[in-house]
């Protein structure tokens, strides 16, 4: 809007109209209202887009025009019509594809960084969906929002039309999403990754009329040369794994649920539960599934389901249709849920894994070996009043850590676990039912006698999750927690004999109030980003 204003302007005062300083001065007038619109993803691939756009248009356009234009001596000889709209529609469908070509390998850098994705069909894609919204789309809601001013309606017009056009709309953009390899997921590449990159893209733009024979002409094709280097290297994404001897488990943040992902020093993947789903914010979409892009995982080798609700399991359909999976563990139980049918659809819909079913595991006292580390199935091992209580809970031991998981067990189900005493010994435990009064056992505690606890629990939830009462039985027992709600996600990490806890929440940077400490905040804050201002970004975050 603001850019348009500009163009009418200089129009109306006959001054030549400037692209780049019309947007801008839409960029400082929207920073002047907002500056934190400046991480706004919306914001930097518009402005980035549309300055694209303009650079593409003033560095290419201008020669396929003039060599396109006819000589003096060949007007005039005029080309019938059919060879002019031939002509015409040829030459648009070229800009348009180098335009998009353009937009899409420029903001390529910020889709991987906040949505892990490589989009190329977007090249194919916009020569469809960029020509239906600017010529009806974009107009027809012109239309309609002006008649609204001019009526003083309290609807938009045409509404049946318009959202007519807008699924047509819909439905040209979802038809490039089916192509194969269509979602192509990366890891985050690192700010040093993406700062020379625009520094390589800069380069070219600027240099884009030299000779190739120049010196100025061999500089561009080196900075071509380190851009495609740059983008072969966020593509390839290889496995973040840990180093050798090192156990990585994350507790992820996903509100009021469960979703745990553990790492294996020989580089297997178990994750345990997927959070909540549809109808509520899909975690496997939003969180787990990007998670593990950052990570480089594409193969899941176990998919442990402690027991079927919607806070558990939810977001496992997501993660089913996106990645391959070795084994999938249930407790047996099935749900007439529509989160329950999906996620039966979609290990249904799996073509390459035709094999791929839920497996039931019970108690057991054989040790299940998964690489490195092997899996003690503690629970479920009788039959229960409670779905909760039915939750599978299992040991973990890679050498001398041991880690325990409980899903959603209450009293019935921890009266079976201290029966076994000796097994539920662990280093570090996830504290039973996201810390509800009814999961609490203090002689179940001191048989675990962890080292710290992790409970996962949504902020404000309205089952008043962690009790009070369980925060003060393991402050009384002096057992440390961990909190998703407050803590964010949280890593665990072996090394050697010890155990590392990292907290999302402290790798945030922080606002900081003007005062005599700003700077040291400031230096505080840019310490967090080191680890990703390297060329490779790994930080499991």
């Amino acid at each position: 809007f603001i850019m348009i204003i500009v163009a009418l302007v200089a129009i109306l005062v006959e001054r030549p109209h400037a692209g780049q300083r019309a947007l801008a001065l839409a960029g400082l007038c929207i920073l002047a209202w907002d500056p934190l619109a400046i991480f706004d993803i919306s914001f930097q691939l518009s402005f980035l887009s549309v300055l694209t756009i303009l650079l593409v248009v003033q560095q290419k356009m201008d020669p396929i025009r003039n060599t396109e234009s006819p000589h003096e001596e060949d007007r005039e000889t005029a080309p019938s019509w059919s060879r002019i709209a031939a002509t015409t529609i040829l030459t648009s469908s070229r800009t348009l594809l180098i335009i998009s070509s353009a937009v899409t390998i420029t903001t390529l850098p910020l889709v991987a960084y906040h949505f892990h994705q490589v989009p190329w069909a977007g090249v194919l894609g916009n020569l469809l969906v960029v020509p239906f919204a600017g010529f009806v789309i974009v107009p027809a809601g012109l239309v309609a929002a002006v008649w609204v001013l001019l009526t003083d309606r309290i609807t938009l017009p045409f509404d049946e039309i318009l959202n007519w056009c807008f699924q047509v709309f819909y439905e040209i953009a979802t038809l490039f999403t089916h192509i194969p390899y269509a979602e192509y997921h990366v890891a985050s590449p690192s700010i040093l990754s993406m700062v020379v990159f625009y520094a390589a893209i800069g380069v070219t733009m600027w240099l884009w009329r030299a000779p190739r024979s120049s010196p100025s002409g061999y500089i561009r094709y080196c900075s071509n040369a380190i851009a495609m280097l740059t983008i072969t290297l966020w593509v390839w994404s290889p496995y973040a794994n840990p180093p050798e001897s090192e156990i990585r488990i994350s507790y992820l943040d996903v509100g009021q649920g469960d979703s745990i992902l553990i790492q294996t020093p020989d580089e297997k993947i178990i994750l345990v539960d997927g959070g909540a789903g549809p109808p509520r914010l899909d975690m496997g979409r939003a969180v787990i599934a990007p998670y593990l892009w950052n990570q480089g995982i594409e193969h899941i080798d176990l998919m442990v389901i402690t027991h079927p609700q919607l806070d558990h399991m939810g977001g496992l359909p997501y993660i089913v249709s996106r990645f391959s999976i070795g084994d999938i563990w249930s407790n047996g139980e099935t749900r007439d849920s529509a989160f329950y049918r999906q996620f039966t659809r979609e290990i249904a819909d799996k073509p390459d894994q035709s094999s791929l079913h839920l497996q039931p595991v019970t108690r057991g006292r054989t040790e299940i070996p998964m690489g490195a580390c092997s899996i003690h199935i503690l629970n479920p091992g009788t039959v229960y009043h409670s779905q909760n209580d039915h939750s599978i809970a299992f040991r973990l031991t890679c050498g001398v850590h041991t880690f325990l998981f409980t899903g959603d067990v209450e009293q019935d189900a921890i009266d079976e676990l201290l029966h076994q005493p000796s097994l539920i010994r662990a280093r570090v435990l996830k504290v039973p039912h996201h810390g509800a009064a009814t999961s609490i056992d203090v002689d179940f505690l001191r048989h675990v006698n962890p080292e710290f606890a992790v409970v996962s629990v949504g902020k404000h939830n309205r089952y008043g999750h962690p009790s009070p009462r369980m925060l003060a039985i393991y402050n009384e027992l002096n057992i440390p927690i961990y909190r998703t709600d407050r803590d964010g996600g949280i890593i665990i990490q072996t090394l050697g004999q010890h155990l590392t806890v990292t907290r999302t929440v402290d790798l945030r940077p922080r606002p900081i109030r003007w005062g005599s400490g700003m700077l040291q905040a400031e230096v505080q804050n840019l310490r967090l980003l080191a680890p990703q201002l390297g060329f490779w970004n790994r930080l499991p975050i």
